[in-house]
This record gives C-alpha cells, structure tokens and sequence, in this order.
C-alpha cells in the first residue's frame, strides 16, 4: 500500500466531514445511535487535531542543527527527519512513525533526537525522580529502545561510534544477568532491550513497566503488527511521554497492520478498534482519505529514489554485473563430476524417500527401475545403499552437497577426499 505524505495532497477538513456525514449507522436502535454519533464526533475531532497540526508542520527545507557531541554531520534528509521528529514530539499524539527506507539512517536520527532533548537542563535534573501515575508511582526515565535482539550491538555500536565519550549512558538490558532494579534503569539517558524481554517482564510486572519512560521507539516496529499477539500488548502498556515507531514497512499485507501501530503511539481515537473499523478501516474512498490524513500527520517516509531526485541524497553508481567463465582443470572436473554423480543420486534416494512416506509408488517404482532417465544412477543408489545403510537421507545433505559442488569450482582442496564414493 503506498500512501502520498505530501501535505498539499491531503483532503480538506471540510471534504473529511462532508463523507464523514455519509456514513450510516448499521442499526437504528436507541443505544446504536448514541454509539454511533458518539464515535462520528471523535472522529471528527481527531481528524481536526491530525489536519489542523500539519499547518505548523516543517517544509523540507527546515533543516535541525546537529546535536552536540555528535561525532559526525548529518545528512540533510536526517536533520529534516531530526527536524520533523522533534516537532512531532510537541504534537498529540507525542510521536509518529519514521518509516524512511532501509538505509537511510534512522538509528543514528533516533540517537541524535534524544541528544537534542538532552541539551535541555530539566530533562536531566528530572531523570531518576519519582512521579505518580494512574498506577502508582514510577520513576521518571530516558528513552527505551526495543529492538529485535540480532540489533542491540547494532544500536549500542552506534553510540560508541557516533558519539562523543560520557556524552550519553547506555544500558543493555538483555540476558540473565541485567539490572532487575527500576531506580538504576531511569537513570540511563537510552536502556536497549529486546521484544521478548518486554513481553516476559510484562507478565511480571519488570523493572521495564515501573518507569515512566520520556520516549519508547520501537525498531522494526513491524514485529507488533498483529495487534492481538502478547508482544504487541506488552509493547502498548509501556509508560511514555512520546512513541515512536520505525519500520521501513509499516504495512505488511492489509490496513489493519497500521491499527496496530497507531494503537501503540494511542492515537485516539483511532486506537479504538471499533473507531476504526467503521470510520478508518473502511474500503470505501472516504475511509481511504480519512487513513491518507491519519497518516499523513503522523509518519515520515522517504525512498532513497525521492532523496535522490530531490538532491538530499548523493546516488550511488550504477550497479553492473559481469559474467566471466572459468575452464575447470580435466582433475578438478573429474572431481567435481563424481560429486555431481553423488549429489545426483542422493537426491534421486531422497525423492524415493519422500514417494514411499507419501505413498507415491509410480514415482518410487521409477526411480528403482534400471531403465529410463533414472538408469544412470541405478548402480550408485545401489551402492549408495549400503554405504548409507538405509538410513533415510535428510534435507540438509542435499544443501551440503550443493556446498561441496561450489567449493570445487574455487579449488578442490576445500572439500575432502572423495576417493571412496
């Protein structure tokens, strides 16, 4: 699904209500009504709030300066997402989506949005402190990364690269031995921990849910996108002034993987599934346009083709490919076809296999049969047999075979001695 963020294309707020008030109730009993009407006006106010932000929105040439402490320059497609970030942050809902293109850089933009909030004194004096929420007090925190877990070196490698010494305190919060202790986690300008952490301590009410967080960014925020599953529950009861989502594929298959996301930045009132289901979720054209306004106020994304058309953005070269033969030796090809004969013949044994286990016995009757296209490798399978000793040949043989197939095309002294096959 490709969605137009350019704010000049979204509809007019008065086009919005005007197919707003097209849409029927599907029953007219009393409570149906109060339901409905009830859902129609926080919908248009939603819809008001969404629009009417993008009128202080940044253009493309509001450019963010760099933060302090940062080792290198931003390009200028990341100081206006920083740019962007920032003014997001002063919204409602506090946060967005950065959906920029795998590449792009949002890891180092994430980094450095968070320096930039820390320039400001009071963020700091107030990490650490005790405030009270709805469910009891929790400790004031910086900003949590949750991540799938083959990326934490990932995000911890950036800080260290990119940042200036002691300029921001980290904490990996992953594996048997991390901190347990809430009060010691806030004071971390970013924590970085998994989405299987996140759930497990959602269960049990971790360090991770006592802490009052000033941001939550999830990466690879598509893990969430079934808004039923436990990770994606355990992701929304996080505690957060601001949330941020980035994804390069906010959309997966269908419409209803957006829900998810907005459920977690609660963008009322379209995080009510009912909200949007009838009013956002809807295949109709006004549906369309009321999900382009949602996101269009709410989610960056750039394609390294637009950031390039647009001057951002230096192109890469042109990538070409050049094919060039090389004639194997008369030792090295009679290496590499006795192990394409092996290869051959085990493959024929492992389809036998598979016809026996599915009853298929034309397919096995071929394959024993020492006439046809099979008869070549009639003698091998035979012998094969009993080196094998009718144990049954598995997958992942085949896929070593096909190795062993390519590494004597770079030098037969890579694979074994192959004298006994």
């Amino acid at each position: 699904m490709e969605i137009n963020r350019q704010s000049g294309d979204v509809p007019t707020i008065e086009d919005l209500e005007m197919k707003i008030n097209l849409v029927l109730p599907r029953t007219f009993g009393q409570k149906a009504m109060s339901t409905f009407n009830a859902q129609k006006a926080l919908t248009i106010d939603g819809l008001n709030e969404l629009h009417g932000s993008l009128k202080t929105c940044p253009t493309e040439k509001d450019l963010a300066e760099d933060p302090e402490g940062l080792k290198v320059d931003l390009m200028l497609h990341q100081r206006r997402a920083l740019a962007w970030l920032m003014w997001r942050e002063e919204q409602r809902p506090s946060g967005g989506i950065l959906a920029d293109d795998m590449g792009l850089g949002k890891t180092l933009t994430m980094i450095a949005l968070t320096m930039k909030s820390l320039e400001n004194i009071h963020d700091e004096e107030d990490r650490g402190a005790k405030e009270d929420s709805q469910s009891g007090a929790k400790w004031k925190g910086g900003t949590l990364v949750v991540c799938p877990a083959s990326l934490i070196n990932q995000w911890s490698g950036e800080i260290d690269r990119r940042t200036r010494r002691g300029k921001l305190s980290y904490e990996v919060h992953h594996g048997p031995n991390r901190d347990t202790k809430a009060k010691r986690l806030a004071k971390h300008d970013i924590v970085i921990t998994t989405y299987a952490i996140v759930k497990n301590e959602s269960e049990k009410e971790g360090a991770l849910f006592n802490i009052k967080w000033k941001r939550v960014v999830l990466d690879e925020a598509h893990q969430i996108r079934n808004y039923k599953c436990q990770t994606s529950e355990a992701a929304c009861r996080l505690a957060a002034k601001s949330r941020w989502a980035l994804t390069g594929t906010p959309i997966h298959n269908k419409e209803l993987d957006m829900y998810a996301l907005l459920k977690f930045l609660r963008c009322s009132p379209f995080d009510d599934l009912q909200v949007w289901k009838r009013w956002v979720g809807m295949k109709d054209r006004g549906g369309e346009e009321r999900l382009h306004t949602v996101i269009s106020s709410i989610m960056l994304r750039r394609t390294k083709a637009e950031l390039v058309e647009k001057g951002m953005m230096n192109a890469l070269p042109e990538r070409t490919w050049e094919l060039i033969e090389v004639i194997l030796s008369k030792k090295e090809m009679a290496v590499y076809q006795r192990i394409l004969v092996f290869s051959k013949t085990l493959f024929a044994q492992f389809l036998y296999q598979h016809a026996e286990k599915k009853d298929d016995y034309r397919l096995a009757e071929s394959l024993k049969s020492q006439e046809g296209p099979n008869a070549e490798f009639f003698k091998m399978r035979q012998k094969l047999l009993g080196l094998n000793r009718g144990e049954e040949v598995k997958q992942s043989i085949i896929l070593v075979l096909l190795l062993r197939l390519r590494q004597i095309c770079c030098h037969p002294s890579l694979i074994k001695n192959v004298s006994n096959l």
